[in-house]
Formats: structure tokens, sequence, C-alpha cells
């Protein structure tokens, strides 16, 4: 985002892509389990793509939008700048990307409850913490002569990936998946469905690009270089 001298004050990305959602197609008025690992979820559209029954509901295709790096340069802090921004994002940018009846927008905040400003809502994510370090020394080491590169095709581990995905949608809109213990009473399932990212080659490559473009930009580093060649 620009101010009125032209300078770069703020910014965010958005990347959109192929998603999931379960909808229950048993109308159950008492409780219905959390959202999946969503985190804040924003705006929804107006049109259902696809559909795979699996039990007493059935498993579409739909899109989100993922918000992420919002950034404001220290010497524009505190002037509203992220919050137009923000707000012009979802007012106005994510209409025009998200027009399904399940599209979704989802971020990930540490900034508390901010985004609920804009019209986002917060979920719980469960966390497991690691720890590798105790009391000053490694937990556990690492040989990196056994440590490979994934390499950008990640075609095969993506179609394993997403039928575990897809698996997991299913318990937990049939009640028997991880979860369930979050409940919301007086809400028909229906009302609200659960949500899951589709595993694809796009998100890496994105992810890749933008690796090589920032690498570029800030770091002077040569774009070629960074060709992730070697695989397991």
């Amino acid at each position: 985002m620009y101010n009125e001298n032209d300078e770069i004050v703020c910014s965010c990305e958005t990347l959109v892509c192929l998603s999931y959602h379960y909808q229950s197609t048993v109308s159950t008025v008492g409780t219905v389990g959390n959202v999946g690992n969503v985190g804040n979820v924003g705006n929804v559209g107006n049109v259902e793509v696809g559909v795979e029954t699996g039990g007493q509901g059935d498993i579409g295709k739909c899109y989100s939008a993922i918000v992420g790096s919002v950034y404001t340069f220290k010497a524009h802090r505190g002037k509203g700048y992220a919050t137009q921004m923000m707000n012009s994002l979802v007012e106005w940018k994510l209409p025009e990307l998200l027009n399904g009846k399940f599209d979704f927008t989802f971020l990930y905040s540490e900034v508390g409850e901010y985004y609920s400003r804009m019209g986002f809502k917060s979920y719980h994510i469960p966390t497991i913490e690691i720890p590798i370090v105790m009391n000053g020394n490694l937990k556990m080491s690492v040989n990196l002569n056994d440590v490979g590169m994934l390499g950008t095709d990640h075609t095969k581990q993506i179609e394993v990936y997403d039928e575990q995905v897809r698996k997991m949608i299913l318990l937990k809109g049939q009640g028997q998946g991880e979860g369930q213990e979050l409940v919301k009473e007086g809400i028909e399932q229906r009302e609200l469905p659960i949500l899951a990212l589709k595993p694809t080659q796009a998100k890496f490559n994105w992810f890749y690009s933008r690796d090589k473009h920032t690498g570029e930009k800030l770091y002077n580093v040569d774009p070629e270089s960074l060709k992730f060649e070697k695989s397991w």
C-alpha cells in the first residue's frame, strides 16, 4: 500500500488456492465440531464446486485465500495504514477472488483479536511443542549426511497426503476424528462446514517462487542459484 507521497507503507501476501469443505447432509441441532486448523476465518462467497459423498455428508471443492506477512514499516506504524489495507482487501479484492458458497479466507494471528474488526473469527488451533534444547544441550542431533532435499516435484507425496486429508475430513464430519471435543451448542452442522486446504503442487511452486523473489530483491541472491535440484 502506498501513501500520499507514493511511498510503500505496508504490505501483505494473499495466496488463493484449491481447498476442501465438508457439509453435513443431516441437520442435527446440538453440537458441531470445530472448523479444522484454519486459524482466523473470514468471508464466505456464493457457489459450490463439486462434491464427494461420504457417509452423512459430502466433501466438496472450494477456494480459500491465505493472508500472510502483514507488515507496516516502522516509520509508518500507528497511522492506521495496515487497518485500511486489510479493510480494502476484505471488502473489495477478496470478494472478486472468492465467490463460492464455501470459499473462505484465513490467517494466523499473532496480535490477538486485531483482525476481528475486519470480520475474522478466531478458532482454536492445536499445537505441539517439540523442544530440541534442554539445559543448554541439544536434546536430539541430526546427521546432515542422512538428510536429503525433497526437490521441487512432490507429486507422489501430494497424492498420499491428499488421500489422508480427505479421510480425516470424513472422520471429523462423522464425529469420529480428533477435535470433536471442541463443540458449539445449538448450531446445526450444516451451518458450520469443516474446511481444509487441498495439497497441490501449485502451493509448493508459489513458495519456491516467493523465496527466489525475496532472495533476489532483498539479499541480492542470484535466483538461478536456487534450483532445489537434489531429491530423495
